[in-house]
């Protein structure tokens, strides 16, 4: 277990076990970032750690310091990033949570999900029909999907969020409409077999007050009970 001893601190046995065999890399941190402990996983992910005594997650994650100010007044924060994984790269959930009556040493902790790729979040929502909608609601991407004449018939709450809409006045909206790049001939002529199709690129999405965003977008088709659909994932961690 990847416990550092000289940080004093103690967690049940049970508790370190479970966390230590979880598929998410987990770590608690201290109040300037420093790491205090780290998963199993974690440090499969950032093989660095091993070699170094003073690790800030805030580093090893590629984020702004800023984010420490964020915890003063904020109890969890929750985006999505790429990294660089050994020349790979990879998407990320990642959740970071202040502990409500933190210790002098732990200020909070963080669970780091890989995606691995949007085309695996599309294939587990098409494939899981019954939770499709569940799915959607909790992802932390953008997404929205459309039927067979490309009217949006699901978004979820990041997506809707992004755009400065809600979600009943997207629902049965034509998909060119909030795609400034994309005309309805160019949809129907790219998307005609709906079910066979994929795509990625970087587009400017139409958000409701007019504004242009910039955003990367992987589509794929596939069926939902029989009707081909095309479902959506937007990359939201923003650039730059």
């Amino acid at each position: 277990m990847s416990l550092e001893s000289r940080e004093s601190i103690r967690f049940d046995k049970h508790l370190s076990y479970v966390i230590d065999h979880i598929k998410s890399g987990f770590i608690f941190f201290d109040k300037d970032g420093k790491i205090l402990y780290f998963n199993h996983f974690f440090e499969m992910l950032f093989e660095e750690i091993k070699s170094s005594k003073d690790l800030n997650f805030i580093e090893i994650l590629d984020l702004n310091k800023s984010i420490l100010n964020h915890l003063v007044t904020q109890n969890k924060i929750e985006f999505t990033k790429t990294l660089d994984i050994r020349d790979n790269n990879v998407l990320f959930n990642i959740s970071i949570t202040k502990i409500k009556d933190n210790s002098d040493k732990v200020f909070g902790y963080v669970i780091i999900n890989s995606l691995s790729s949007m085309e695996k979040q599309v294939d587990d929502l098409l494939i899981r029909e019954l939770d499709t909608q569940t799915l959607i609601n909790d992802a932390l991407i953008g997404v929205f999907m459309v039927d067979k004449k490309h009217r949006i018939i699901r978004t979820n709450k990041t997506f809707c969020k992004l755009l400065g809409y809600k979600p009943y006045e997207l629902h049965k909206t034509y998909s060119w409409t909030i795609l400034n790049d994309y005309t309805k001939e160019s949809i129907e002529k790219s998307f005609g077999h709906m079910e066979n199709a994929i795509n990625s690129v970087k587009t400017d999405f139409i958000k409701k007050n007019g504004e242009l965003l910039n955003l990367k977008v992987m589509g794929k088709g596939g069926k939902i009970k029989g009707e081909p659909v095309m479902i959506y994932f937007v990359d939201t961690f923003p650039k730059g």
